[in-house]
This record gives structure tokens, C-alpha cells and sequence, in this order.
């Protein structure tokens, strides 16, 4: 089931989650077991999820078992003949979709992570 109210890490109220292990602008990857569908996962750079800074947004579609995310960045660009040299900021799949904005990288950089129903 998707949560009804966002949850971030870190959140300074211990209530929520258990933040052991948790190190500020270290990670680089993440692990995620038994996710629901209809659930929005946004990685940010900065520490209040602001959107002018480096994020990427992970909606899951259908229930995930287990599934491992090895990289917070954006595919690399690729050449188009017509357009020249695309950026990629989203990737559709059945799935799951991605969305990132690219500043100057989000691996080792993360601050925030908000986890909330999908807008």
C-alpha cells in the first residue's frame, strides 16, 4: 500500500524511521523489497528536495519484489542525427518510470530521500 503521507529520510523526528546507517551525501545506489505500486521515490540532492538541484524520481507501477537501483544518474546522452545530442531526463517502462534533473551529478551527492503516493 502506498503511504498516505510522505516519509523522508533523514527525518529528525525518530519517530518515523530508524536512521542507522544513514550517512548524508554518500549514497550511490539503493535496494527496495516488496514495493507497492502507485509509490513515487525522489532522490535529491538538496536537503529540502529543491527542484532546481540535482533529483530523480523513480515511479513504480506494479508491485516490486525486489529490485536494486545501481545508479541515481541520468542514461547518458546519445546522438540523434536530426536533433544532435539528446540529454535524457525520463525512461517509460511498464514498470516503473524515471525522471531526473541534471545538474552536476546525484551519486555520493543524496541529502533527502521522499517516499509519497504517486502524484
Amino acid at each position: 500500500m502506498a503511504p498516505s503521507n510522505p516519509i523522508l529520510i533523514p527525518d529528525e523526528s525518530s519517530h518515523r524511521i530508524g536512521l542507522a546507517g544513514w550517512k548524508n551525501d554518500e549514497a550511490r545506489s539503493m535496494k527496495l523489497i516488496r514495493w507497492p505500486a502507485g509509490v513515487r521515490v525522489r532522490v535529491c540532492d538538496s536537503p529540502s528536495c529543491a527542484t532546481n538541484d540535482d533529483w530523480t524520481d523513480y515511479r513504480f507501477k506494479v508491485y516490486t519484489p525486489e529490485q536494486c537501483i545501481h545508479t541515481f544518474e541520468p542514461l547518458p546522452p546519445y546522438y540523434d542525427p536530426e536533433y544532435g545530442w539528446v540529454t535524457t531526463t525520463q525512461h517509460l517502462s511498464p514498470f516503473r518510470d524515471t525522471y531526473w534533473h541534471y545538474v552536476n551529478g546525484l551519486d555520493g551527492k543524496v541529502s533527502k530521500i521522499l517516499i509519497e503516493s504517486n502524484p
